[in-house]
This record gives structure tokens, C-alpha cells and sequence, in this order.
């Protein structure tokens, strides 16, 4: 069963980042406006502790009831989700978490690197829950940027506040990932309104009764707007009509015409929509023009894409922390040194070598994905104080943080979302046949997290932007050259090299594949092999996050041995549980090093050595 204190590790971790390793309250909080805004250390540290209380007590404690329990539609169309949501909603709007989304100082709101850190915790408690509030604060930062000072009076306020939700409503039968073939139409009226008719599919939290009413964002096509992507535009559609901004009890022609039975994230109502279909569907345009959509939704994406990495590291985190749990209080068989020894006694099965072996790999990875994902929410930060005029930044220093979102998001995305997957897959598997059973969480971390990698773009969609937009098809691309610097600096000048040789040569060896294999995609751009260059991009994309990750991870481990030393210095009699945390960074990092690196250098021998083949392959083999 998971461990009362399931989220401690995570909360200390979290912490180490934030103030050790990323230093934020001296790289991110010293201005004078954040602390009148009451913005500092002390704030952070106590929501992060409230959060780890909020995130055990209420959310955990609801998680395999909703899974079991699960969402359907009725043959009167309501959606019925979970019961022990409706007052778990009511107690997160209480505790105010939902406030955290609103500026809490004239403009001025908490950094995404803040948010992240409380948010981590409850997405890895009860992930369903989580997605009915999901859109809300991405979506009204969106109308207030492109919507009319109606828009931004009627519903801003509403959404932060949770008193309505929102959806985001793009997917249709016919177009999944191509967008283009989007068939949803807008037809616009007399007083500037448009009726909406269509479907759409795959809604998260589409339809349900926690809140009175849901504002949907519909990506739809004008009447006589172009074809493909450049004909989109962005609309608003509240569940029940307004009339002089007030809610109403009339319904406007939106209908659930589906619930859909899920492999995971069972709690949550993914829900297919009609618009129009069965009465009118009133509208409004997002922003002054048409065929502006996805101009729009290009920093909501960024968003959906950061917190798709968030809701993976959450679920990952607490499936690695339940399987460590177990570990230790499962008994089963002698050490391997006594295995010819009848008389020898059992032990705790994380004491055996294939077990150390799966922990090792979970926890490495869940620390090294957390720093990559906190590397860029601190970015993505910087940025947000100077559009708030926190900071004063110049615009090349805001260059180069924009540079690093553009090069870090694709890789939270789709690299932490296929290591959550893979992270659950271990937990099952040192949970043994009690992985298997729902009496047991781990089983139910796999199942929510594999959607993962298809949500906000596939994660082969992820690798080919990285390739087409970040790394220029392997021309000379300043945001890799940004990230390679950063790296090569780091071994130059900090003690890695004379503190961990082995750990810092296997660093620069994958610099060096890095850089081959981007050589090699250049190649292949000048030769026309566009196919293999896909063919290899969710390749590159593993190497070139495991490069970062490996970073990340040995940056981390020389803060921990310099705190080890001075702990020592202190009372080397003493052995805390902060010695633990703080030798198993040094490990995380000598097993990723040694373990898990040498697999992306193999991946950078294929992309550079292995001939094209997926042009030649004739697509009628695939019987």
C-alpha cells in the first residue's frame, strides 16, 4: 500500500532544486516589487509544504475510488463523473489553490516554477481531478491577450476563480494531428456573433456538473475562409447562453453525444461534443480578425505542452515512490550472498540487485526529468516578470530565455512522458504480481500515464518540430548551440571533471554525439532524405534530452557532495535522512552516467552510421 509520506522525497527534491541547485531566490525573487508583492522564500516553502498535506489528504485519498467508479453518460445526455469529486472540488476552492493562478499583486502573479512545484504533487495524486481545472487559468491568460474588454470582463474572473471551467476543443473525427482538416464551421451573424455547427472528440473534462457553467474554446473554420491551417480561427462558446454578460439557464447547443471508455485517467469525462448540431450554437471570436487561430493557441500549446511534461513527472514521481515504499517493507527471499544458506533470514526485496536495479533507474530518471522540467519553468519564469515588469531583463537576455523554452518544451513533453511510462512499467514490476491487481496503485500510474505521449502533439510531432523549428534541419541553429555552450562551460569551469571523471567524460562524449548527429541531419537535408531525418527525430530527441538531463543530474551531485562534506564536518556520527537524500543524487547521477547515457550514444551511432531504409520499405509488408 502507498507510504503515508509518499510525497516527502518528492517535496525534498523540489526543494533542492528550487533553492540549491536553480537558486531562484537569488536568480528570480530579488526585486523589490516581488517582495511587496509578498513573493519570496518563505511563501514557497509553506505552499509547498500545504500542498504535500492538500495532495495526501484529499486527492490521494480519492484516486482509486474515482478510477473505479469512473464517468457515463445517461440516456437523458448528463455526464456523470466521480462523487468524491464534488467535494474535493469544493475543498480546493477553499484552500485557495485556484487563487494561485490570479496576479496576486496588481499584475503580478507567482512564477511558473513556483506553480509547478505544488502543481507536480496533486497532477501525481489524483491526475483526473486535476484535468477538470486544467485549462482555465491557460485559457483566460489567452483572452486576455486577444479578446475584447467584454470577453475579458465577462469570463476572466469566472475562470480563475473555478466558478465556470473550460475545455479546449480541437480534435475532430477525421482530423487528429492534422489540424488542417479541421471541418468545423462558423457562420457569422448580423451582431458580430457566429453560429458554430460541428463535433469534436477527445474533450478532456468536456462535460460535467462541478461548476454552473463551461466556456469552450473551438478551433473552427470561417465560411469562407482557406483551406489547411491558415483558415482556422478561435472561438468562445459558453455551455448556456448570456444575455447582457449574465449566465443563463438556457442551454446553447452544445450536447455530449459520448463518454468514452478509457485505458486510464478513468475519472476524468473525455467527452464528444456536438455544436450546433441540435439548436443553434452562439459564438464569439477570439481577437479582431478571422484565420487567426493558431497564431493564438501557439502560447497555449507551449503551456499544454509544459504542464503534459508536469502531469507526467507527477504520475512517475509517485509511482517511483510507491514502489520504494514497497521495497522496503516487502520480505521475500535471502541475500544472494547467503542464496545456498537454508538457515539464512529473508530481506527486504530492495535489498536484491535486479530490484536496486529498477529503483535506481526509476529514481534517476524522475530526478533528472523534475531538473529539466524546473530548468524550463525557470526560463519560462524569467520571462513572465519581464512581461510583468518584475525584472530588467534586455532583450537579449530575454532572447536567450526565450531560446531556452523553445528548445526545452518539446523535450518536457515527449521525453518525460515516455519516461513516465517506463517508470510505471518498473514500479509494476518490482511490486511483482501485486503490481498487476488494482489493490495496488502502481497498476493505475500506467494506465493514466500513456496518453501522455499522444495529448498536445504526439511526441513524434515533438521531435519534428525540435529538428524542423530548434535545430534547423541541421543548419547551424543558435538555440542547440545555446544548450551545447551551456554544457561545455559547465565542464570547463566547475569542478566536474576532477570530482567525477567517469560522469563528466561520458558528458562530453554525448556533447560530442550531439553535435555528430546533429552534422549528420544537415547531411541529410542537403541530400534530400527527409524521411530518414524523421525517421531518426524521436532519436535525437531522446539523445538530446538525456545529454541535458546527464547535466542536470551532475550538476546536482556537486552540490550534494560539498553538502555532504560540510555535513560531516558538522557531526560525521550522525546519519539522517538528509544524508540519504543527498548521497542518492550522487548515485542518480553515477547510474544515469554509467546506465542510461550509453543507450542515447547507441541511438547517435544509428543516426549517424545506420544507411536510409524507411523510404525503401514498401508499405504492403505490414500485414
Amino acid at each position: 500500500m502507498p507510504s503515508l509520506h509518499q510525497f516527502d522525497w518528492a517535496v525534498r527534491d523540489i526543494e533542492f532544486l528550487l533553492w540549491e541547485q536553480f537558486q531562484i531566490d537569488s536568480r528570480l525573487l530579488q526585486h523589490d516589487a516581488l517582495e511587496s508583492a509578498g513573493i519570496n522564500r518563505e511563501l514557497l516553502n509553506t505552499l509547498l509544504q500545504q500542498a504535500r498535506q492538500f495532495a495526501t489528504r484529499e486527492l490521494d485519498s480519492i484516486n482509486l475510488e474515482a478510477d473505479l467508479q469512473g464517468c457515463r453518460l445517461d440516456q437523458q445526455g448528463k455526464v456523470h463523473i466521480p462523487d468524491a469529486y464534488f467535494p474535493a472540488w469544493e475543498k480546493y476552492k477553499q484552500a485557495g489553490w485556484n487563487e494561485l493562478a490570479k496576479p496576486v499583486h496588481e499584475d503580478i502573479s507567482l512564477p511558473q516554477v513556483a506553480c509547478q512545484a505544488y502543481l507536480e504533487l496533486f497532477f501525481g495524486a489524483c491526475p483526473s481531478f486535476m484535468l477538470y481545472g486544467g485549462f482555465g487559468a491557460s485559457i483566460a491568460q489567452l483572452i486576455k491577450r486577444y479578446g475584447s474588454e467584454a470577453q475579458q470582463h465577462d469570463y476572466i474572473d469566472k475562470l480563475l476563480s473555478l466558478q465556470w471551467s473550460s475545455c479546449f476543443c480541437m480534435t475532430e473525427p477525421q482530423a487528429g494531428s492534422d489540424v488542417g482538416s479541421i471541418r468545423t464551421r462558423a457562420t457569422r451573424q448580423e451582431d458580430g456573433s457566429y453560429l458554430l455547427e460541428g463535433e469534436k472528440i477527445f474533450i478532456t473534462a468536456g462535460m460535467h456538473e462541478l461548476t454552473e457553467n463551461l466556456l469552450y474554446l473551438v478551433v473552427a473554420r470561417c465560411t469562407d475562409a482557406p483551406q489547411g491551417t491558415f483558415g482556422l480561427s478561435c472561438f468562445l462558446v459558453s455551455r448556456f447562453e448570456l444575455e447582457n454578460g449574465e449566465l443563463t439557464t438556457r442551454p446553447n447547443g452544445v450536447r455530449a453525444t459520448r463518454v468514452e471508455k478509457k485505458m486510464g485517467l478513468s475519472g476524468c469525462a473525455t467527452t464528444s461534443l456536438s455544436f450546433g448540431l441540435d439548436g443553434p450554437c452562439r459564438a464569439y471570436l477570439l481577437g479582431q480578425q478571422e484565420n487567426q487561430g493558431l497564431q493564438q493557441l501557439s502560447s497555449l500549446m507551449a503551456l499544454a505542452r509544459l504542464s503534459t511534461g508536469l502531469f507526467s513527472l507527477g504520475i512517475a514521481s509517485k509511482a517511483y515512490q510507491n514502489a520504494a515504499a514497497y521495497a522496503q517493507q516487502r520480505f521475500q527471499g535471502a541475500n544472494i550472498r547467503q542464496a545456498f544458506n537454508p538457515m539464512a533470514s529473508k530481506v527486504a526485496i530492495v535489498e536484491h540487485a535486479d530490484v536496486k536495479r529498477m529503483l535506481l533507474e526509476m529514481k534517476s530518471k524522475v530526478e533528472g526529468c523534475r531538473a529539466l522540467l524546473t530548468k524550463l519553468s525557470l526560463h519560462y519564469s524569467q520571462v513572465q516578470f519581464a512581461q510583468q515588469g518584475v525584472n530588467t531583463l534586455n532583450e537579449d537576455e530575454v532572447n536567450r530565455h526565450e531560446r531556452w523554452i523553445g528548445l526545452l518544451t518539446p523535450l518536457v513533453k515527449a521525453h518525460i512522458s515516455n519516461q513516465a511510462w517506463r517508470v510505471s512499467e518498473l514500479a509494476i514490476q518490482v511490486y511483482g504480481g501485486h503490481g498487476y491487481i488494482r489493490d495496488n496503485p502502481v497498476e493505475q500510474a500506467a494506465r493514466d500515464c500513456k496518453i501522455l505521449s499522444i495529448w498536445e502533439g504526439t511526441n513524434f510531432l515533438q521531435s519534428a518540430e525540435l529538428i524542423r523549428e530548434k535545430c534547423a534541419m541541421g543548419r547551424p541553429s543558435p538555440s542547440l548551440d545555446l544548450a551545447l555552450h551551456s554544457m561545455i562551460d559547465f565542464l570547463e569551469t566547475s569542478a566536474a571533471r576532477s570530482e567525477f571523471p567517469q560522469a563528466s567524460a561520458q558528458l562530453e562524449a554525448a556533447i560530442n554525439a550531439l553535435q555528430s548527429a546533429h552534422h549528420a541531419i544537415g547531411g541529410f537535408t542537403r541530400t534530400r532524405e527527409i524521411e530518414h531525418i524523421f525517421f531518426n527525430s524521436t532519436r535525437f530527441l531522446g539523445l538530446l534530452a538525456d545529454t541535458l538531463i546527464t547535466w542536470l543530474l551532475l550538476e546536482a551531485a556537486l552540490i550534494a557532495q560539498q553538502e555532504l562534506i560540510q555535513f560531516n564536518q558538522d557531526d560525521p556520527a550522525i546519519d539522517t535522512q538528509e544524508q540519504h537524500f543527498l548521497q542518492g543524487k550522487i548515485d542518480s547521477l553515477h547510474y544515469f552516467a554509467n546506465y542510461e547515457l550509453p543507450l542515447s550514444l547507441a541511438q547517435a551511432e544509428i543516426i549517424t552510421k545506420a544507411p536510409p531504409l524507411v523510404a525503401d520499405v514498401d508499405s504492403a509488408i505490414f500485414q
